[in-house]
């Protein structure tokens, strides 16, 4: 397919640097710009790696809240079924994929927040912790500052 996403989000990129950013005068402003144009440039190289995260992500959490429904409150345990027995079938489904993740991460914020296991505690924050290392899509450039 042409052109594919990663050639659209280079052309982008170039379109911005090259017509874009000489007609801007405040430094803020182009400052804004910088910061735009290294972001898509990280979508550029790193959005394929985001479905192969989500099955990972999405597997390791969906053991951890296991893991974690024994201890959990009745509510929160119920809530952590209905969510698993809704888990996509499709797995090339990106959006439905990603918002299953986000459902997923959300018990896992309740689970921290009810009565575990220290074993389980230490699983869970462990995770996260790999999660943090192995997210794909890192902001990249630094933040601008406020316009003066």
């Amino acid at each position: 397919m042409r052109p594919s996403i990663t050639e659209q989000l280079d052309g982008m990129c170039r379109i911005l640097e090259e017509t874009v950013a000489p007609e801007i005068h405040s430094g803020h402003a182009l400052e804004i710009l910088r910061s735009l144009v290294s972001n898509v440039r990280m979508l550029s190289k790193n959005w394929h790696s985001v479905p192969g995260f989500l099955e990972w992500d999405n597997g390791a959490t969906v053991e951890l809240l296991f893991s974690a429904r024994p201890d959990v409150c009745e509510a929160l345990r119920h809530r952590i079924d209905a969510a698993l027995a809704e888990a996509p079938v499709n797995q090339t489904d990106i959006l439905a994929v990603d918002v299953f993740n986000e459902q997923l991460r959300q018990l896992t914020t309740e689970c921290l927040a009810d009565t575990l296991t220290a074993p389980v505690r230490e699983k869970i924050l462990q995770h996260l912790s790999a999660r943090t290392t192995r997210y794909p899509m890192r902001l990249s450039g630094a933040t601008p500052k406020q316009a003066r």
